[in-house]
This record gives C-alpha cells, sequence and structure tokens, in this order.
C-alpha cells in the first residue's frame, strides 16, 4: 500500500521552485485522501485550463480549503505555493514532508530569464539586469538557496527579494546542507525533464488514477516543457544547483526501481491521462 496512507506524512509542504511546473499543484491536491473537504468552487479553479498564475488569489486559501493536508506556515509569512525559503521551518515543518520538482538549473534559469527575470532582486537592485550573463550569476543556485535560506517570497516572488534572488554567495558547507536535506526530507522528488514519469511514479507511491490535468493539461498551460538552447549562456553552468540536479536523478532513478515506475508499467497511467 502506498505509504501516504500513513498520517504521519502530513501536512504535506511542496517547495515550490520557480520555473518547475506549477500545475503539480494538481498531482498533489488531488491525491487519495488529500483536500477532501474542497469546496466546488476552488476545486473548479484548480482544474480549469489557464490555472497557474492566480493560485495564489484562490479564497479561501488552499491553507484553510485543506486544512492538515497542506502545511500552514502563514504565521511565519509562507503562503501556499509561494518560493519561499524553507530554512528556518525545514526540521519543523519539511522534514518527512516535502515534495519537490527539480529541472536542468541552466534550461530552469533561462525559462526564468525569459518570464520576465522571475526572481531578480529588483527591489534590491532598482534595474533590470543588463543581461543574462548577469541574471544567471545572481539568480544561480536558485533551489539550493531555497533549501537553505529563509527569505519569504512575496506571492511569486517576480519582483521582491526571494531566497532565490538573493545575492548572498553559496559556500561548500550550504551546498552539501541542501543535499542533505533533499535526501532526508523529502518523500517525493520528481524531475521536469522527466515529468510524464515523475506523475507516474507520484501514483506509484501516493495510489490514485493519472489524470489529463496532470499531463497533458499541464504542459500546454506552461512553458516549462521546452528545451531551451543554452549556447546563450557561452558555457555558463550552475553548479550549485548542478549538484543538486545530479542528487536529484539519483534518488528519482532510485525511486523508480523501488516502486516499479517504469516506461512499460507507466502505460496504464499514461493512459488515463490521455497521453497515447
Amino acid at each position: 500500500a502506498p505509504f501516504f496512507s500513513q498520517k504521519k506524512k502530513k501536512p504535506l509542504y511542496w517547495v515550490h521552485v520557480p520555473k518547475c511546473n506549477s500545475g503539480f499543484i494538481r498531482s498533489m491536491l488531488f491525491l487519495p485522501t488529500m483536500c477532501q473537504n474542497m469546496s466546488e468552487a476552488t476545486s473548479i479553479k484548480l482544474r480549469s485550463k489557464s490555472l497557474l498564475k492566480a493560485t495564489l488569489d484562490i479564497n479561501p486559501a488552499i491553507e484553510d480549503e485543506c486544512p492538515g493536508d497542506v502545511a500552514d506556515l502563514r504565521d511565519v509569512g509562507p503562503v501556499f505555493p509561494d518560493h519561499s525559503g524553507i530554512g528556518r521551518f525545514y526540521l519543523d515543518s519539511v522534514k518527512g514532508h516535502g515534495m519537490i520538482f527539480l529541472r536542468q538549473p541552466e534550461q530552469r534559469l533561462i525559462s526564468a530569464w525569459n518570464d520576465n527575470y522571475h526572481s531578480w532582486p529588483m527591489s534590491l537592485l532598482g534595474r533590470d539586469p543588463y543581461n543574462i550573463h548577469e541574471y544567471a550569476s545572481s539568480v544561480s543556485g536558485c533551489a539550493t538557496k531555497m533549501l537553505t535560506r529563509n527569505q519569504v517570497s512575496d506571492g511569486l516572488g517576480l519582483v521582491d527579494l526571494s531566497a532565490c534572488g538573493d545575492l548572498q554567495p553559496i559556500s561548500e558547507e550550504e551546498s552539501n546542507l541542501a543535499i542533505t536535506r533533499l535526501r532526508e526530507g523529502f518523500i517525493f522528488v520528481g524531475l521536469i525533464e522527466k515529468y510524464d514519469l515523475s506523475v507516474c511514479l507520484l501514483h506509484a507511491m501516493f495510489g490514485g488514477k493519472c489524470s489529463d490535468l496532470e499531463i497533458s493539461v499541464s504542459h500546454s498551460s506552461d512553458t516549462n516543457s521546452s528545451w531551451y538552447d543554452a549556447s546563450m549562456l557561452y558555457g555558463w553552468k550552475d553548479v550549485y544547483d548542478g549538484r543538486l540536479y545530479a542528487e536529484a536523478q539519483a534518488i528519482f532513478d532510485a525511486s523508480l526501481e523501488s516502486y516499479g515506475a517504469a516506461n512499460a508499467s507507466c502505460q496504464e497511467c499514461w493512459a488515463q491521462a490521455g497521453i497515447q
């Protein structure tokens, strides 16, 4: 039986890394035993094709719609599903409850650049980045910083300082801490580059049927499935998020093996999701 049924895994906390598919909200909130008293109005909003920039405007809030199922940290700042750093509440609220999607770091960064310089510290610097290289050096290590730092994201963190846009350089020690937290604290780690397989794995782990809302609709409502030409970075690499992503790949592959999720066994899920 999926270990999701064990109540100790709730409330769940989704670390929503920018440009790592907001559509995962659908998969998470509609898992078995999740949000069973959600209002019809909110359910309709979440299922609409145009989801996702309006997610934070859902009223009542997801924390109120899904009490006990989704971590409620509004008293300390974070609002589901923003881009806040989890540093100061990792031990209390995320470890053993975390879910996350990660993305090939240079691809994530170019996607964020194309999204109006997402996470650029405009409130601190008062101007747009001069070029993609300045931008990259400022918001690199975004996922690493979100796992270790404390900044609360104002909404979706487009302009105000967020963990992702914190200019303090990442240390080797901080990088190692983020990797440890990813491995020890998260009950689900998905990969954007293997989104269909990630959705299949999620249901292999936690039960429930796959749906077109999770895969085909999420892809079409979001630019996250694009693959960008990274030559515009002239060989620049996001070193620390690269390390974190390598760890995510190892965790993901081990989970696939543990739960028997593979192309053959996922055919039923993908048929349910309408991608065959």
